[in-house]
């Protein structure tokens, strides 16, 4: 953690210390923090080992015939930002596995087969691949094999287990693709609060939303002052803290990215949004490339577990909730320079056109809400210098809450 969140002791203290640093970066005439190692931005060029990133059909030339070999594709996330819809169109492509259902699964279980947030260990998980495998056993063994759970992505343990698991197997891991659907944070938790609610899956609901969030945001940020006591220096608390679920915690997108790419190359991955997946019809292209897939024709856009609330009558998304999120999508947007070619249709922030940098990528115009953006837009101008007074005003109205809140 950077100097200036380490003097802070109240729990508002990672947003406090990432916007008062972000102020004085204004007139200093730069901005680092250790925390994400580097704020200032950049190209980013890979090191190590060479990718491969020409796009071809998925296939296993060295598999015989009747061989059945494990999924390469996943989409791991995130729960209610769409994957079943997306998944259901991917189901459609010719090139890929249509698993089956074991034994007592559930109906979902073509998609969400739930492996590797089930076991307890790594060798437990290595017992088990059979199993897990025989999902797929009845297809050919070019056809692609997918995992579309959702929750894999914010299951901290999840990355470290399959990656073990599959270099035991002489599998190479670099092939792997990975796929995450997300949306705005704060309308995603909304979101799965309203169907947890509807569908009676878990109890934690039974209780106000805003009590809901409110103990969540209480529960990261005692955690995230309890690393700083205990001197625990990474980019991400994800492993640490261990708060994976719940409604708010599975919204810290950049956090759980970062567990993963501690794991596998960032180039493995393509993020999209739900926006982009609902209005673009380039995203499903992009999806098929980076599978290795051949592009299919008319891979329709479904609405499978659409929420059915009319969002008319929704409440407007807290203001605490949306400051909270606000300090990670800040630092989403960092990883997303970092990586540009990780996160769909985003280039390296940068004015063009009279467009500030938050409109020149269309990966997080589409992802923030219009709520988010008004908090995102005053903090983010104000690091990068653009900033005039109006926003300087309102950076220390932000801070000003905060000390009033329980943040």
């Amino acid at each position: 953690m950077d100097a200036i969140t380490r003097t802070k002791t109240g729990a508002a203290a990672p947003m406090r210390a990432f916007l008062l640093a972000a102020m004085a970066a204004g007139a200093s005439g730069g901005f680092t923090s250790s925390d994400t190692h580097q704020h200032r931005r950049h190209t980013h060029r890979h090191k190590g080992k060479h990718h491969n990133h020409h796009h071809h059909q998925h296939h296993h030339g060295s598999q015989k015939r009747g061989e059945n070999p494990p999924p390469m594709g996943f989409l791991i996330g995130a729960a209610k930002c769409g994957t079943s819809s997306l998944w259901d169109s991917l189901y459609m492509h010719p090139g890929i596995c249509k698993s089956k259902l074991l034994k007592g699964e559930p109906h979902y279980g073509r998609k969400e087969i739930h492996f590797w947030d089930k076991r307890d260990n790594s060798t437990h998980a290595h017992e088990t691949f059979d199993t897990y495998k025989s999902h797929f056993e009845e297809c050919p063994a070019e056809l692609l094999r997918m995992d579309g759970t959702p929750s894999y992505i914010s299951e901290g343990k999840v990355p470290g287990y399959l990656k073990e698991v599959y270099e035991k197997r002489g599998i190479d891991t670099s092939k792997l693709r990975f796929v995450l659907e997300l949306r705005d944070p704060a309308e995603r938790s909304y979101s799965l609060f309203k169907f947890t609610l509807k569908t009676e899956w878990h109890k934690y609901v039974e209780r106000p939303y805003e009590d809901l969030y409110t103990e969540e945001i209480r529960w990261w940020n005692n955690c995230v002052k309890r690393s700083q006591k205990e001197g625990y220096n990474s980019d991400s608390l994800w492993q640490y803290c261990q708060l994976q679920t719940g409604c708010v915690m599975p919204g810290l997108y950049e956090q759980q990215l970062r567990n993963w790419f501690l794991h596998f190359h960032p180039s493995q991955f393509l993020v999209v949004t739900l926006k982009q997946y609902q209005n673009d019809k380039e995203t499903m292209k992009a999806i098929q490339r980076h599978l290795r897939l051949n592009e299919a024709e008319n891979l329709e856009v479904k609405n499978t577990n659409q929420g059915r609330y009319n969002k008319k009558q929704r409440p407007p998304m807290p203001e605490e909730l949306l400051k909270f999120y606000n300090f990670y999508n800040i630092k989403l947007m960092d990883l997303a320079d970092k990586y540009p070619k990780s996160f769909y249709k985003h280039k390296i922030s940068e004015r063009k056109d009279g467009k500030t940098e938050l409109e020149a990528s269309d990966f997080f115009t589409a992802f923030l809400s219009e709520e988010a953006k008004l908090v995102y837009k005053a903090s983010y101008n104000v690091q990068h210098k653009n900033h005039n007074k109006d926003d300087k005003h309102e950076i220390l109205s932000i801070l000003a809450e905060a000390d009033e809140s329980e943040l």
